[in-house]
């Protein structure tokens, strides 16, 4: 269930994603979408927004990246980061769909890990005291952390 707490876990957890991800893959300029039922729009933190423009919008809708400048050595490895979906993003050079995570995952529900509040000077495994290392995912092999509750 869509929960405005839910929402902003997701919103914040992407853009703390985003931050790192534009550091480390500055030239491309990365930035994020909403996507749902085969539509688009552009990332907000309006909930209200988001669910007006695609109705549709559910636990499975997609945060993903999408970039301004197509280089594509370099989104090879962004495809790759443990930042990103590796399950949902197509790994081949046919695509350049990138996908960050689904509302779920990125709210929490079934995250790999969680980044908590972006903090550039800690490593992104450490951004918070509070997280617990659970292993790895079967999928992409990231390690996955989840918060206590």
């Amino acid at each position: 269930m869509i929960t405005h707490t839910r929402f902003q876990r997701a919103v914040s957890e992407a853009l703390s994603r985003l931050k790192i991800l534009s550091e480390k893959y500055k030239p491309l300029a990365p930035y994020l979408v909403f996507t749902a039922g085969g539509k688009q729009i552009d990332f907000t933190t309006d909930m209200e927004q988001v669910l007006k423009a695609l109705p549709c919008f559910d636990e499975n809708a997609r945060i993903e990246v999408r970039i301004h400048v197509l280089r594509y050595a370099i989104i090879r490895k962004l495809k790759k980061d443990p930042l990103i979906d590796r399950e949902l993003t197509i790994q081949s050079d046919s695509s350049i769909r990138i996908v960050m995570g689904t509302f779920e995952t990125l709210a929490g529900g079934k995250a790999r890990f969680m980044l908590g509040p972006y903090d550039p000077s800690r490593s992104r495994f450490d951004q918070d005291s509070e997280q617990k290392r659970i292993g790895s995912s079967s999928c992409c092999g990231s390690p996955r952390t989840v918060r206590p509750t």
